[in-house]
């Protein structure tokens, strides 16, 4: 286990402690700033592997290409729609699904700097059609 992780575990004395912990767990992805977790008794609130876990790790032994870069926005963008339409039909969020969301808008920033904006609207595009393909008794 993550030994970030562990820490982060640890059951906070009061909000300030809390907030300094969510400061402290941004480990070595920079867009996890914030977003660690938290224990409240047996159970720990905020867990996405993804994001706090192992799997978001960054590896800086791969870099991307431009042409990759293009396929990890529209993978972003895909999951803003989906994500806010999930939203939309269940009118709720915990934890997990604010932080999930936060992330989304950190990579979606971030990709819009390296690529830029007229990039990131063909990108768009690009995921709404998904979109709409993928579910397509869905309509504006």
């Amino acid at each position: 286990m993550n030994e970030k992780l562990s820490e982060n575990r640890a059951p906070a004395s009061n909000v300030s402690d809390y907030l300094d912990r969510l400061q402290k767990s941004k480990g070595a992805n920079r867009d996890t700033d914030g977003l660690g977790t938290m224990a409240a008794g047996p159970s720990v609130i905020g867990s996405v592997v993804a994001i706090n876990g192992e799997g978001g790790e960054e590896l800086p032994q791969f870099v991307a290409t431009r042409h990759e870069l293009k396929q990890l926005a529209e993978y972003w963008l895909l999951e803003r729609i989906e994500h806010d339409f999930d939203w939309f039909v269940d009118q709720t969020a915990g934890s997990s699904v604010w932080r999930w969301s936060e992330y989304i808008n950190r990579r979606l920033h971030r990709l819009d700097h390296v690529l830029g904006a007229e990039a990131m609207r063909k990108e768009r595009e690009d995921a709404v059609a998904s979109f709409r393909k993928r579910y397509p008794k869905i309509t504006d």
